[in-house]
């Protein structure tokens, strides 16, 4: 029994040696090439572990993989790459929309949360926001 598990175990390295492979070299994989896909996949996969409330790695994954697309991009600026040309630019475009996506959502959490703040610290000093009392006014 020892051998099955012991060539089971082989098998199963080898496999996940592999998968890692492919994934190491898609990442040099440019629009046209084969491993592009994966690539791309593997950048979806990378979102995952970005999104949330770790804006800034999000948005500084985001602004890698823009000036990765723009290098592939520039690879591609040959006479007679016209498909792969706007196939790329498609890219930089779509990857340009997602990092503005990124900033705006941050930029909007942000404001909720420093609107959240700002009313927990005038609650706690027992200040309205800024209303005024009319009664006082009046008085005078």
């Amino acid at each position: 029994m020892k051998p099955k598990l012991l060539i089971i175990l082989g098998v199963l390295v080898l496999v996940i040696g592999g998968l890692a492979g492919i994934a190491i070299s898609a990442d040099s994989a440019i629009h046209g090439d084969l491993l592009f896909p994966i690539d791309k996949a593997m950048e979806s996969v990378g979102r995952l572990f970005t999104s949330g409330s770790w804006y800034r790695g999000s948005f500084e994954y985001e602004k890698s993989i823009l000036a990765e697309r723009e290098q592939e991009l520039q690879q591609v600026q040959n006479p007679g790459n016209e498909e792969l040309i706007k196939a790329a630019e498609e890219e930089v475009k779509l990857q340009n929309e997602n990092t503005y996506v990124v900033t705006t959502e941050n930029d909007q959490t942000q404001d909720q949360n420093t609107d959240t703040d700002n009313e927990a610290d005038l609650s706690n000093r027992g200040e309205t926001g800024g209303e005024y009392d009319d009664e006082e006014e009046e008085d005078d």
